[in-house]
């Protein structure tokens, strides 16, 4: 039993001021004064008592789309102490050894854990085998293992793993912590001595982009990916984690009939795979996503409800994301499908959602730009109806057809008439002739561009139009009226320019 631990009253006041000196010398690394402190029956070997602590404290920087980048700075604590504490904490193991054979005891808790702890939290690796050579039970075990993997001590967490005094479950908290700090050292000592690598445990997870700050039952590689630590992801993969495990994480959910999609918030969304959480939580480099469906490419042909990884992408507004997996070989062309019969593909999900970055890679990866929805919309319609005038202008220059109509025989420029960027047609058909791309129209019954400018009155865009072709001159629109026609129509005081 330890020297003095339980005493009372005037006794207790006499023993503070050597026993206070005692924890003060341990802190220092005074063995001298130590050996001398320890020979005097007034010293308390237990005696806590409050000094200004210097702790390693581990503090995670998130940045965007990048690994959380983990700082190790030193504060000061006015904290409470027992003499092997400090000597644990300053990795003093002469004083630790003549404080253990003077009766200390290896598993008095304070506020900042056991002395196990605190020898693991610094990385005194020595200290911490006779710590529990000691006899240090399993409750100062567990709280040493949690330290040390939050800190990246690897040789402290090897010790404690080794020494079978940690439960599983602890454990597992403690690999799936340190997944989340990046800490691949850790992580590979902890599954390499038995550790479940697919174990499910609840930890913090926190985002900049996406915002996410939740606590959230998950897998180390969830961990991982979430906090976008590359090096645990690729480690994971090659010790076999497992890629099938659903996690609810997401922000988006579908209505399964509708087709609608609705932004709910983090961890308010439809559950989903690794891969899945992969394009939400991109990385910035793209590493992360390759290696997942590099590891399982079937995952490019994964659905969620009727969608798939290109509509999660575009959902989530990530180009970077979307450029990975069309590279990958995803099907441009997937169709989406509700179980109410709606129909629509990546173009028409971009055009709608506004995401122009990814329209211009769908474009150049090949789809069809005039494809349909299940009510006959084209991207072009559905950029209209979604007052997307920027996605309207892309599609235009990308050859979309203004002369088709939808199954309520409706036209594109019908639609944009009613759109908030109606007045600006003619403004976006100026834009489409200087890029020098011909404006495509199937059916000049539905639409022609040169009897919509005659109509307007616009002489400068219809002088710019009649630079590149005259041809159209002499056709007739859906009412059989010429440009010419159309012009002096609506404005009969100023006819219509000769081409030159």
């Amino acid at each position: 039993m330890a020297r003095y631990s339980y005493v009372s009253g005037s006794e207790r006041d006499e023993l503070a001021v050597p026993s206070q000196g005692l924890i003060e010398a341990a802190l220092s690394g005074d063995v001298e004064f130590v050996t001398e402190s320890l020979k005097s029956k007034t010293v308390d070997v237990n005696y806590i008592g409050t000094v200004n602590l210097r702790v390693k404290c581990i503090e995670t920087v998130l940045r965007e789309e990048e690994a959380d980048e983990i700082e190790i700075q030193y504060r000061d604590f006015v904290t409470d102490v027992t003499p092997l504490f400090a000597a644990a904490h300053s990795g003093h193991v002469e004083i630790a050894r003549k404080l253990l054979s003077a009766g200390a005891d290896v598993n008095q808790e304070l506020f900042r854990g056991f002395a196990t702890t605190a020898a693991a939290r610094e990385g005194h690796c020595v200290l911490l085998e006779m710590l529990l050579k000691a006899g240090a039970s399993q409750l100062a075990c567990e709280d040493a293992i949690l330290e040390a993997c939050l800190c990246g001590q690897a040789k402290a967490a090897e010790l404690l793993i080794c020494s079978e005094m940690t439960g599983p479950d602890v454990a597992q908290h403690a690999l799936v912590s340190a997944s989340c700090r990046g800490f691949v050292d850790v992580v590979t000592t902890l599954i390499k001595n038995g550790v479940d690598i697919n174990c499910t445990r609840r930890v913090l997870l926190q985002s900049v982009k996406p915002a996410l700050h939740a606590n959230v039952d998950c897998t180390p590689l969830v961990a991982a990916i979430v906090s976008r630590q590359v090096s645990v992801v690729k480690y994971l993969l090659e010790a076999g984690a497992r890629s099938n495990c659903c996690v609810r994480l997401g922000a988006w959910s579908w209505d399964i009939f509708s087709g609608e999609e609705l932004r709910v918030g983090a961890c308010l969304g439809e559950p989903y795979n690794e891969v899945w959480c992969a394009v939400e939580y991109y990385e910035a480099s793209g590493q992360i996503l390759n290696l997942l469906l590099q590891h399982q490419i079937s995952f490019l042909e994964s659905q969620q409800q009727g969608r798939n990884l290109l509509c999660h992408a575009i959902l989530c507004q990530n180009a970077e994301a979307m450029d990975v997996l069309l590279n990958a070989g995803a099907d441009v062309e997937f169709r989406l499908r509700t179980k109410k019969g709606h129909e629509f593909r990546p173009i028409h999900l971009a055009a709608r959602m506004g995401c122009l970055p990814i329209l211009k890679q769908v474009i150049f990866y090949g789809c069809e730009v005039d494809s349909r929805t299940e009510t006959g919309d084209t991207a072009l319609m559905l950029a209209a109806k979604s007052d997307q005038a920027d996605c309207f202008l892309e599609l235009i220059v990308s050859g979309a057809d203004l002369g088709l109509v939808n199954n309520n025989g409706e036209s594109a420029v019908h639609l944009v008439k009613r759109s908030v960027f109606g007045s600006s047609l003619a403004d976006i058909f100026r834009q489409a002739i200087t890029t020098g791309r011909k404006v495509c129209s199937s059916n000049l019954e539905v639409f022609s561009l040169l009897h919509f400018v005659a109509g307007i009155g616009n002489t400068e865009l219809l002088q710019m139009i009649l630079q590149h072709s005259s041809e159209d001159l002499s056709k007739h629109d859906g009412l059989g009226l010429t440009p010419s026609m159309v012009a002096v129509k609506s404005w009969p005081h100023r006819g219509f320019p000769a081409p030159d």
